[in-house]
C-alpha cells in the first residue's frame, strides 16, 4: 500500500491486494479492495471512496517502483505479469 499524508487529504492507493483502514476521527471502517490506478481519498470528512487516477495526478509512485519492490523480496508485481501476457497475447495475434 502507498500512503501520501497532506493537509488537505491523504491519498491511500493498493495497486493489488486489499486492506482494511480505520479513521480514528469518526470511527469509519472501509475494506479497500484494489482497482489498479485507482486510489481512495481520505480527509477529515472520512473516506471519498475510490476514483480514477488522471494522468495529472502525481501519486508518488509507479509500476516500475513496485516492480522494484517487488524484485527484493524475491517475487513478481502482478502489474508487470499482466502486462507480459497482453504483450505475449498481443505478439500472438
Amino acid at each position: 500500500m502507498y500512503l501520501a499524508a497532506g493537509r488537505e487529504a491523504t491519498t491511500l492507493c493498493t495497486c493489488y491486494g486489499d486492506v482494511d483502514v480505520w479513521n480514528r476521527r469518526n470511527g469509519e471502517r472501509r475494506r479497500i479492495i484494489s482497482g489498479y490506478h485507482t486510489p481512495m481519498m481520505a480527509n477529515a470528512g472520512g473516506l471519498t471512496g475510490h476514483m480514477p487516477m488522471k494522468k495529472e495526478m502525481d501519486m508518488g509512485h509507479s509500476d516500475d517502483e513496485l516492480a522494484m519492490l517487488e524484485k527484493l523480496v524475491g517475487r513478481v508485481s502482478p502489474i508487470e505479469l499482466r502486462q507480459r501476457q497482453l504483450q505475449e497475447a498481443a505478439e500472438q495475434a
